[in-house]
């Protein structure tokens, strides 16, 4: 299958299940250790005076949330991939944490996560970096991602946490600005104000958005929605992961909604008749602004 695909393809395939597989893990990380340690947990010392994050993790943190608080709002969101690694597979956390979470996949124990999850560090790294990947090494990165991502969607299901609402979400959008927007920016109102970050426009301008949706999840099994002024469908736009707009006089307006919908083919959902969804706020000046 994979070799018959373009190599963008491929490239872009691969990054989305590595971003999924990194969404996945963050909230884990961020559950277990904020039950544990309390929603601070990066600054929590252990009872023989130990951080209980290394140094330097913390401290690239910081830096991170410190200079652009608006994308890194958790502790988690700061986290690189070997980040992830480290503290998934601490010897400190992995028994008492996440061995429930990962053993689904990884039976073995933290042993088996960390030699798994750094076959796809370098492959992530050449994607970061413009480097070029084999086949081989996108089929590695896809397979080993869905391992990880399946092992916790078993453990949800188990939980009794996921099992009503394992619906796909969008896990990260990006717009012509040059904004970056994760899960953690809107999911307590699912509103995003792009006015505070440059998003006011004249009659004229364009605008783009492109979202990301969990790539474990079939493409077949939802739809895509584009809804305007929280009512005009873009009919136009159904099942793209693109939005793309020319803004006119009718467009004017202190408030101008984009939704994005995501619905499943399912008989029920999770938000009445919609599974996951996000409405981006733009401005729309007046001729003569």
């Amino acid at each position: 299958m994979y070799y018959t695909m373009e190599i963008d393809e491929l490239r872009s395939l691969c990054r989305k299940h590595i971003e999924s597989l990194e969404y996945w893990a963050k909230r884990l990380i961020d559950e277990k250790l904020s039950s544990k340690y309390g929603n601070n947990f990066y600054n929590h010392i252990n009872e023989n005076g130990e951080p209980i994050i290394k140094k330097s993790i913390k401290e690239k943190a910081e830096r991170l949330k410190r200079d652009n608080p608006q994308r890194f709002n958790r502790f988690v969101d700061s986290l690189f991939f070997e980040d992830i690694i480290h503290i998934l597979c601490n010897p400190k956390f992995y028994n008492d944490l996440f061995k429930e979470a990962l053993s689904y996949s990884y039976p073995q124990g933290k042993e088996m996560v960390r030699e798994y999850l750094n076959r796809i560090l370098p492959v992530r790294n050449s994607l970061s970096h413009s480097n070029p990947i084999s086949v081989r090494q996108a089929e590695q990165v896809i397979c080993y991602s869905n391992d990880f991502i399946d092992s916790l969607k078993e453990y949800y299901k188990i939980k009794g946490l996921e099992n009503m609402f394992n619906v796909p979400t969008i896990i990260k959008a990006t717009d012509s600005l040059g904004n970056e927007f994760y899960p953690s920016d809107y999911r307590v109102l699912n509103i995003i104000s792009v006015r505070d970050k440059n998003g006011i426009f004249r009659i004229g301008d364009t605008y783009n958005i492109t979202i990301e949706v969990d790539p474990s999840f079939e493409q077949s099994s939802y739809t895509i929605h584009w809804i305007e002024k929280n009512t005009y469908l873009r009919e136009d736009l159904i099942n793209s992961f693109m939005y793309h707009k020319t803004f006119e006089t009718k467009d004017v307006g202190y408030q101008f909604n984009i939704g994005i919908e995501i619905i499943t083919n399912n008989d029920w959902h999770k938000h009445i008749h919609r599974d996951d969804y996000v409405n981006f706020i733009v401005t729309v000046l007046p001729p003569g602004s």
